[in-house]
């Protein structure tokens, strides 16, 4: 036992002791206690010499094969046994020392997780029962893991290389002593794939219900005419600045398919208010008449109806509850007052809010104010329900006629679900409800009368209520089970790091204060996810869910909402500040006043009683004018949040965020414009569980820190956290250079500073920008042989697992029965498909499992995207209303995009009255230079945003449609993409199954085990590789990603083929050995191969064969046949032959070749080919266009992408493809008809 324990108590021993035997029995029950087998295989051996020495020479034939196996099996098992015993306590004790260095603080278990996690991702394979293994297999694990573990006794300090290039796994291993640093890396890498895990179940019911909803609508659209369904109007009318209104759109006039898509919006939109109450199933109710039927009243008097209306009108009178009441004019024109009692929630046959009549009121003729003259506390009859015109229907809040939201502020306090009011809260209420002019359809809202349909099962609009509550409720009890405690764990780690960084680091308290705040600040503010102790809502940075079992909904808001919300409860708090101040000077005025008449001699104008009246008022205003000053300090704080924060303004702005959500005296948000689109839904899912999931790598990255002693360590997994939660402030090295978008920068901010710019750069600016032109060229350049050559990706798979698997997963996914089967789903499960779904739907800005059209995501993007730009320009400098006409056709534009460019052009105007104000001498102060450089910030935000969205639609154009269908899993690159991911998910199955990692007696689906999830998305990553920079290291982050761009494939699989080749040689005994390995894998090979997790295969031997016969054979061939007329003569004669067969031959297509090539050996023939070349020794040279050709590959290869292409432009217009929309299909056939006419 290597761990040291001087200085122990009995107590401390014997818990070492307990530490020790667990640890060694959970390493036995991952890799398995080493058996040695040998005395079985030598008894099989002895039996079967036995039965050979009884027969014939002839006869025995079969049996000397077997004698001679277990003959070499048992020489092997005195070897597997010595190297997995070797191996056990080797690991059980690094465990043990480990957990021992944080005082058990973390627990052995996790360690032994966190290494299993290093076989998956350095090894391509889980630890298995190394009793099923074979030898070679247990020695490279033995070498490897030593060789990591000496490493990180080394603490060398990290290079060049380090930092920009290395890979980041192998990284880690060999720097991080603490054993938890591995942990991190591989927590912020597989971000997306744990908060899909977490979402997809919710997000795919949901996406069932709307799309059950849908197949309704079709249903019935298809049987009826559309106005059946009708009843919202849609005759869209916009108000210009002038006085003409301009009628955009008539409903009569649109096609079907546009019918249909706003008929499905108005109902999508009609169950999120059924979901939070602004539309309500109003039932009016009888109430018996005391006087007349006193049984049945006292009856009556006993149900749930009776006392809620009981409590209500209690708190509506006593407590100036105001909004339980509710008016309608009756048929004789006076006013009846009625209360909502809702009832029972989820029921698939309707949810209804019973209405009570409590009073009528009639106007008096000379006041003209509405009088109570009735009250109906003791009952009424059918009578008067009938003509208080309170019918049954849908209701919906509405506007009032002063102007007023339906959805208002109450100047009391919230009650909780036993009606005991909380304190410290507003309550905010939808008010002002009117029965629907045009009620929606009965048979679409209720009852199903139609029974075809598509593929989806249809649903009513109260089946999808039900459903969706369903949903909510199961997300809400997720999410605050894992809030649990959070704070408190949080606030522990955040200590426990803060002093280690002081005590063991050796940093300044405020250094280290300020580290922390950084850590904890990563995922910015709107993902800061948390619990309101007060009212038990869920709340994120954007949003808020109310509590279970209420009416609720997700209440999102759009970014220009949030804006307008902020500004007007800062004008609303500065106003009452300046009211506040004034009335406490007019009451300081009056008691001094009082003064000097004392002074003078004459009768004071106020009594004791009146002065006392003023010097309370005067407290009061005090105590309210703290009070609006400090909620007015947060909208500043809030407004100021796009500008650049470090960690401490970002804690700090989430400080305000909680208060203003839930401290402050008024609600400033309006529900009736929050987003009521199923997207709404889906968005606020994905974001709170991705908050969720922020929350618990801050918390592990908090530990990790706690026992990391390795500055550069320590920077390195707060680093990668970064880069995984999206902040845009992260280190990025080139060899050496700074290429951070925060460094770039500063960098521009010089130079802008130098010529006079009034321009701010941020770290966003150049990131986005950078993205857009990555974009942009990936939707120029993207194209079928793009995915052509992108799809022999999948050969990898054959490498690293072999045919048998292969072709096992492939017949797999071509079953009839595939779609919608339990092995589908399984992948969907895994998360590994989310990357690509993400990317699709975050490119056309649309809904979850939309497809992109020709029309919306070809042409139109271009077309909208100039037209946004004019519209700006001329608006800017002619002052006319561009933004108007562009707003009139929205062909192209989403709604979202349309609410962006009104508030563009309210920013715009905002922007250039400010200007004119400052230019003509006007009135200006801070206040004002603040307000300009607001409009300045959000207008540049939102034509960012803009201007994203449309590059966007065309790149999703480019990756995702053909003319066949959209993802086509062999000529788009999405549908590619997608199509090998599946199938490496597949395979990753069948190795955990193959490998008896699988329960076979769980209730849980085999393939949705997490050993079987585990070996799923090694099996993709390893294979198909990450997507993303937290896969990469820093040369690839900030302006890397443009000078490397299209370069992280050739990354990831030069790092693959590195690791086949160290693994393999790391089973060496010796280097002659290496050779006789291969010399096996070869024949068993040719022998039809072997079991994937038989103990008798040597698989890192195989991996290697199976690449040096594949990738590396076929890339040195390819390279070598531009040189040889022998070789490209062979190569010209497959190809011809595959065309004139019209058969797909498998690697016959340059393209698809150059798909297949391994970077390593294409560097080395290249640099051998090119000094024969030089030297003389090639012979005559090839052709010009071959040698250009050849010159271009090195170019691209040895040479950032973005270099090449500048070099490129010699050769002409072909150089400027990247930046051209539509090059292929529109540019490029009309340069060369033009030269063609021309010639």
């Amino acid at each position: 036992m290597s761990v040291p324990c001087p200085d122990l108590s009995i107590r401390g021993r014997r818990q070492l002791k307990y530490n020790e035997v667990t640890t060694k029995g959970a390493v036995s029950n991952t890799i398995g206690a080493a058996v040695d087998q040998s005395s079985q295989l030598r008894n099989e051996a002895k039996q079967l010499a036995k039965d050979i020495a009884t027969l014939p020479r002839a006869e025995s034939k079969t049996l000397r094969k077997r004698h001679s196996k277990a003959q070499r099996d048992l020489r092997s098992e005195k070897k597997r046994y010595t190297l997995h015993k070797q191996f056990h306590n080797k690991i059980s004790n690094h465990i043990l020392k480990l957990s021992a260095s944080t005082g058990f603080i973390v627990e052995p278990a996790e360690y032994l997780l966190v290494l299993n996690s290093m076989s998956r991702k350095l090894f391509n394979m889980p630890f298995i029962n190394l009793n099923e293994a074979h030898p070679n297999t247990i020695r490279a694990y033995d070498k490897q893991f030593s060789k990591w573990i000496n490493k990180t006794t080394e603490n060398k300090k990290f290079n060049i290389f380090n930092r920009s290039f290395e890979d980041i796994w192998s990284m880690i291993a060999g720097k991080d002593a603490s054993g938890l640093g591995f942990k991190i890396v591989e927590l912020a890498a597989t971000i997306p794939d744990a908060t899909w895990n977490s979402t997809f179940q919710h997000l795919d019911n949901h996406d069932d219900a709307i799309a059950g909803l849908e197949q309704e609508i079709d249903d019935f659209y298809s049987n009826r005419e559309p106005s059946y369904l009708l009843f919202k109007p849609h005759n869209k009318v916009y108000k210009t600045e002038g006085t003409e209104d301009i009628t955009t759109v008539r409903f009569e006039d649109l096609d079907d398919e546009e019918k249909r898509r706003r008929l499905k919006e108005d109902y999508n939109e009609l169950i999120r208010d059924l979901m939070d109450g602004r539309t309500r199933y109003v039932v009016p109710k009888l109430v018996p008449d005391r006087e007349t039927d006193a049984a049945a009243w006292n009856e009556w008097a006993k149900t749930d109806d009776a006392q809620a209306v009981a409590r209500y009108l209690k708190w509506g009178v006593e407590g100036g509850e105001v909004h339980r009441f509710h008016t309608v004019v009756g048929k004789d024109g006076n006013q009846y007052v009625y209360m909502m009692v809702d009832q029972e929630e989820g029921d698939v046959e309707g949810e209804a809010w019973h209405s009570y009549l409590v009073q009528r009121k009639s106007k008096d003729p000379e006041t003209g104010h509405w009088m109570v003259d009735r009250k109906y506390l003791t009952g009424y009859n059918i009578d008067v329900l009938t003509t208080s015109n309170l019918s049954e229907g849908f209701y919906e809040a509405s506007p009032a006629a002063t102007g007023e939201s339906g959805w208002k502020p109450f100047n009391y306090p919230m009650r909780d679900q036993h009606g005991t009011p909380i304190d410290g809260t507003n309550l905010t209420s939808y008010y002002n409800f009117k029965r629907m002019r045009k009620q929606p359809n009965a048979d679409l809202v209720g009852e199903r009368k139609l029974k075809k349909g598509g593929v989806t099962k249809a649903k009513t609009v109260w089946e999808v209520v039900a459903s969706e509550r369903t949903i909510l409720e199961n997300v809400f009890n997720e999410i605050r089970k894992s809030l649990r405690n959070y704070d408190v764990e949080l606030n522990k780690w955040k200590g426990l790091a803060t002093e280690h960084f002081i005590k063991k680091m050796g940093r300044p308290p405020e250094s280290a204060k300020a580290l922390v705040n950084e850590i904890i600040s990563n995922a910015g503010i709107d993902l800061d996810v948390w619990e309101s102790p007060r009212t038990g809502r869920l709340y994120t940075g954007n949003s808020f869910m109310g509590e279970v079992k209420r009416k609720y909904d997700p209440n999102m808001y759009s970014m220009a909402t949030g804006w307008d919300f902020i500004d007007k409860a800062e004008s609303q708090l500065k106003a009452e500040v300046q009211s506040l101040k004034q009335d406490i000077n007019i009451n300081r005025a009056e008691i001094q006043k009082m003064r000097d008449e004392r002074k003078d001699g004459h009768e004071p104008s106020m009594d004791g009683k009146e002065f006392l009246e003023v010097v309370e008022s005067i407290k009061r205003n005090k105590a309210q004018l703290k009070k609006a000053q400090e909620e007015l300090s947060h909208f500043v704080e809030l407004k100021d949040i796009d500008k650049i924060p470090n960690g401490e303004d970002i804690v700090r702005q989430r400080i305000v965020k909680r208060l203003v959500h839930t401290k402050h005296r008024k609600p400033f948000v309006d529900a009736m414009r929050r987003e009521r689109t199923p997207a709404a839904v889906t968005k606020y899912i994905q974001n709170t569980y991705k908050g969720m999931h922020y929350n618990i790598l801050t918390l592990n990255l908090l530990k990790a820190l706690t026992f990391v002693d390795n500055d550069e360590v320590a920077e390195f997994l707060i680093n990668r956290v970064k880069i995984a939660t999206g902040s845009l402030d992260y280190n990025a090295n080139f060899l050496g250079f700074d290429v951070s978008n925060r460094r770039i920068a500063e960098s521009m901010q010089r130079v802008a500073d130098f010529f006079g710019r009034d321009r701010k750069y941020k770290p966003e600016d150049i990131h986005y920008g950078g993205t857009a032109l990555n974009m942009f060229a990936s939707s120029n350049l993207l194209g079928m042989w793009s995915a052509l050559n992108n799809n022999v990706q999948r050969m990898a798979l054959v490498e690293e697992f072999g045919w048998k698997l292969f072709t096992k997963s492939w017949k797999a996914m071509q079953k009839k029965d595939f779609v919608g089967s339990d092995l589908e789903r399984a992948v969907s499960n895994t998360g590994v498909l989310d990357l690509l779904n993400h990317f699709s739907d975050m490119l056309t800005g649309q809904e979850r499992n939309q497809s992109p059209e020709w029309k919306r995501h070809k042409i139109d993007p271009n077309v909208a995207l100039l037209d946004l730009k004019l519209a700006k320009r001329e608006f800017m400098q002619k002052n006319n209303t561009a933004f108007d006409w562009l707003l009139k056709d929205v062909a192209g534009l989403t709604g979202e995009q349309q609410e962006k460019v009104i508030a563009l052009k309210k920013y715009s105007k905002e922007k250039r009255d400010l200007v004119l104000q400052k230019k003509r001498g006007e009135l200006w102060d801070a206040m004002h230079a603040r307000d300009l450089r607001t409009a300045k910030r959000r207008m540049k935000i939102l034509n960012r945003d803009l201007t994203q969205e449309e590059i966007n639609k065309l790149a999703s154009w480019k990756l995702r449609w053909w003319p066949t269908g959209n993802d086509n899993p062999l000529f788009t690159f999405s549908g590619g993409e997608k199509h090998m991911r599946t199938q490496a998910a597949i395979i990753g199955f069948y190795v955990a199954e193959e490998s008896n990692l699988l329960d076979a007696d769980s209730d849980i689906y085999k393939y949705e085990q997490q050993e079987a999830i585990n070996a799923a998305r090694m099996s993709v990553y390893n294979t198909m590789f990450g997507m993303s920079i937290q896969w990469l290291p820093e040369a690839f982050g900030g302006i890397g990603k443009q000078l490397l761009q299209y370069k992280p494939y050739t990354y990831h699989e030069m790092v693959r083929e590195w690791r086949i080749m160290q693994n393999f040689m790391a089973g060496n005994e010796t280097k002659i050995h290496g050779f006789r390995r291969l010399a096996s894998s070869f024949m068993s090979g040719v022998k039809g191969g072997n079991k994937y997790g038989d103990k008798s295969v040597d698989e890192f031997s195989n991996r290697a064969m199976r690449f040096f016969l594949g990738r590396a054979l076929i890339t040195a061939g390819v390279q070598a046949a531009m040189w040889s007329p022998l070789i490209g003569t062979i190569g010209t004669l497959i190809n011809t032959a595959a065309r004139a067969s019209g058969k797909q031959v498998p690697l016959a297509y340059g393209a698809v070749r150059k798909g297949y090539e391994s970077p390593w050996v294409s560097i080395m023939m290249k640099i051998i080919l090119t000094g024969a070349y030089f030297t003389g020794m090639m012979g005559r040279p090839p052709e010009k266009k071959k040698l250009d050709s050849w010159w271009d590959e090195i170019t691209y290869l040895f040479i950032p992408p973005i270099l090449s292409w500048l070099l490129s432009f010699r050769k002409g217009l072909d150089a400027s493809k990247p930046y051209i929309p539509l090059y292929n299909e529109v540019a490029k056939p009309i340069y060369e008809g033009y030269r063609y006419l021309e010639d």
